[in-house]
């Protein structure tokens, strides 16, 4: 029998309470973030008010990467240390923990892949900018690296026997790209993105996160965000770090992954080379060890 199409799984899973609901203090955060009135005390209430968001972002304040001289001890310095960019950075990457889990997914390795995605996105989004004179902010950009790869924990967890199936079959990226539409019809990146919208996320993340595998397939006004997102992944897989789904191998460079590269003239040694920055900055961010 075939699969529906995204938008008929949507609304099904909707229907029956199955949908993912944006997690509440992110709901709330993104509310606040797009009132410019906002002070940043105001924000930092928001995140004070779920102990588990406060205990991570005060971490992260008094990590290698953004502490000062002195440890920050209530959440509106720890905000202000951060800024309101990577707060909003470690919200969403605790909702992103905390709401897609699957039995399918090794839930460590997803975390490490999605987050050194991130941290990957950031880089190259300054590297294009300065290197091509691209317009991408760095700040979408981590957050597109962070949430690319949620849909495939959605369809691990809706159609668990077809990804089963799916993970027998796929020995690669590019096997578990191919193998994925030619058994369920539609994939994974679509699901995420179509997700996202009704979250009422920034378009621009998610046409990052539709096009993470085919960015010459979006729109030219978002191409440019989804191929820092589509490389980010290459990164990660380029250093090891697989989506918990399919290991990753560093001997095998994804097929995908170098026609990505051509496409600007970029080499695989300089996007491993961001891949270990980006991995060192998520590291000594404490990112890599909140959960």
């Amino acid at each position: 029998m075939a699969i529906p199409k995204t938008s008929h799984i949507l609304s099904e899973l909707k229907r029956l309470n199955r949908l993912p609901e944006i997690p509440q203090t992110l709901r709330q955060f993104e509310e606040a973030w797009k009132n410019p009135t906002q002070h940043i005390q105001e924000l930092a209430s928001i995140v004070g008010a779920d102990a588990g968001v406060s205990k991570r972002v005060m971490d992260t304040a008094n990590s290698v990467l953004y502490r000062g001289d002195t440890n920050v001890t209530n959440i509106t310095n720890a905000v202000g240390r951060l800024g309101v960019i990577e707060t909003r950075n470690i919200v969403h990457a605790i909702s992103l923990h905390s709401t897609f889990t699957s039995h399918l997914i090794d839930a460590r390795k997803f975390w490490r892949h999605s987050i050194t995605a991130a941290f990957s996105a950031k880089h190259l989004a300054e590297y294009m900018n300065k290197r091509f004179k691209w317009q991408v902010d760095p700040a979408i950009a981590f957050l597109a690296g962070l949430l690319h790869e949620a849909g495939s924990v959605l369809m691990a967890r809706f159609f668990m026997r077809e990804y089963e199936i799916l993970r027998e079959k796929s020995d690669s990226l590019d096997a578990f790209i191919d193998n994925e539409v030619k058994l369920l019809h539609m994939n994974h990146a679509i699901l995420g993105a179509a997700l996202f919208k009704s979250w009422n996320l920034p378009h621009e993340v998610v046409m990052a996160v539709a096009g993470h595998h085919h960015p010459v397939r979006i729109h030219a006004d978002h191409y440019q965000i989804a191929y820092v997102t589509c490389l980010a992944e290459g990164a990660c897989w380029l250093i090891g770090e697989g989506n918990g789904f399919i290991e990753a191998n560093i001997n095998q460079t994804s097929d995908q992954l170098i026609e990505n590269l051509e496409r600007q003239r970029l080499t695989r040694d300089h996007l491993a080379f961001i891949a270990k920055q980006a991995q060192a900055d998520s590291e000594s961010s404490n990112m890599l060890g909140m959960f």
